[in-house]
């Protein structure tokens, strides 16, 4: 409903340039692609600048855009900085590249218009002013401009590319193993399903139960890693985002996981970890899918090592997998 409202909005106000603009500059052939988050966006040169049009951030690239006819503003909104889904200091990793695949096939060969105009319209980024153009009755904002609000402006004159990306600093939590680097925090209704379970495996001659956690989404069981080696007796040390472990165990399942009948509604976040077995790194994304981030929105592309309730938690392929290589 919201998107069709959007739609029936610019249909009428964003058709025509309005009477009482007026040229503020040219738009220039250029071979300079831009990319934003990492993926390709539709671009125009106005002379040692390059704007980008608000609609297409609405529509594939985790905005919102939002008209205003009575107060004339456009207000754009990056969603994942909306601290109803994640706090501001915790800083995650971005996708968009499933928006990306909805792009029309036309839409990086759309002609170029031959002028920018002036606009009667405040545009806000965040909340805050930012300088906006009519351009064939979109408006545009200038990528330069876009270091002021938070994000990277990165031009490479070999590659002939302007890489728009996000400022963001790396955050620490504590973890059963010491200090762990957090990159995502996860969806809960999303993603996974809480239930502390408790999954038997022998130990030679005894049975051991190990946390794990499950995912209804990719039907996916996450076992706690350090309950697995302190159990195996398996030697470890963590030293950056790298896991030095001696060798992998090999479990031999006794049972299936018993869930507990309550859900425990805790965070879980994505962290940053790499496990060197005996001097070689294994993979610990060995399915494929990825996982929600608590926008609601935004998949990644790897199921990899997650922090819950303290302990570091990765999937149970990981241990089948590896077997064959240990």
């Amino acid at each position: 409903m919201k998107r069709c409202f959007l739609i029936f909005l610019l249909a009428v106000f964003y058709i025509q340039i309005p009477c009482n603009a007026t040229i503020a500059g040219n738009i220039y052939p250029t071979d300079i692609k831009t990319y934003l988050f990492g993926e390709p966006i539709r671009s125009y040169n106005i002379g040692g600048e390059t704007i980008i049009i608000c609609e297409d951030l609405n529509w594939y690239y985790g905005f919102d855009v939002v008209w205003n006819p009575d107060e004339r503003t456009l207000r754009v909104d990056d969603k994942w900085k909306d601290t109803y889904y994640l706090p501001e200091d915790l800083p995650y990793m971005r996708d968009i590249s499933q928006n990306i695949k909805n792009l029309p096939e036309s839409y990086f060969s759309l002609p170029a218009p031959e002028y920018i105009y002036t606009t009667d319209i405040q545009t806000y980024l965040n909340g805050n002013p930012i300088r906006s153009y009519n351009v064939g009755g979109e408006t545009a904002i200038v990528c330069e401009d876009l270091t002021q609000f938070g994000y990277t402006v990165e031009w490479n004159a070999e590659k002939r590319t302007l890489n728009v990306g996000e400022k963001r600093t790396l955050t620490v939590m504590g973890s059963d193993v010491g200090d762990v680097i957090v990159s995502g925090k996860l969806s809960y209704y999303d993603s996974f399903c809480t239930d502390t379970g408790i999954k038997t495996f022998w130990t030679g001659a005894q049975s051991v139960g190990i946390p794990s956690l499950w995912s209804y989404e990719y039907q996916s069981e996450y076992l706690c890693l350090t309950d697995i080696l302190e159990a195996y007796k398996t030697d470890y040390i963590l030293d950056g985002d790298t896991l030095y472990i001696d060798g992998i165990p090999v479990l031999d399942i006794s049972e299936g996981s018993v869930w507990n009948a309550e859900k425990e509604e805790k965070d879980i976040y994505k962290i940053l970890l790499k496990i060197n077995v005996n001097g070689t790194i294994k993979p610990i994304t060995v399915i494929g899918g990825g996982t929600m981030l608590t926008n609601g929105q935004t998949y990644e592309k790897e199921v990899s090592a997650y922090l819950y309730n303290g302990k570091i938690y990765i999937p149970s392929h990981f241990f089948e997998s590896s077997l064959s290589d240990s």
